[in-house]
């Protein structure tokens, strides 16, 4: 796997809200309405795409406020979050 082991790919289905999924393709973000996702997967059309940019500043905002020492793998939170990487 590239880049010292992280994954490129990571689909969350978000724990609070149904209807919607994220996909990040390394460092950006997409978010598609569940159906569609289901239907052609990161072919669909997302509803939105965060620019690399777009997520650097939601990166820098969420660590400020999370914390370093509440960041870490989603791979490593099983029955916290439900995610798939490198699909």
């Amino acid at each position: 796997m590239p880049n010292g082991g992280v994954p490129i790919h990571m689909v969350l289905h978000p724990s609070k809200g149904e209807g919607c999924v994220l996909y990040c393709h390394g460092g950006t973000l997409h978010i598609y309405d569940q159906p569609e996702w289901n239907a052609r997967g990161a072919r669909g059309t997302p509803q939105a795409t965060l620019s690399e940019a777009d997520c650097a500043a939601l990166a820098w905002f969420l660590r400020y406020w999370l914390g370093d020492a509440r960041l870490k793998p989603a791979y490593e939170m099983p029955g916290q979050v439900r995610a798939e990487f490198d699909f």
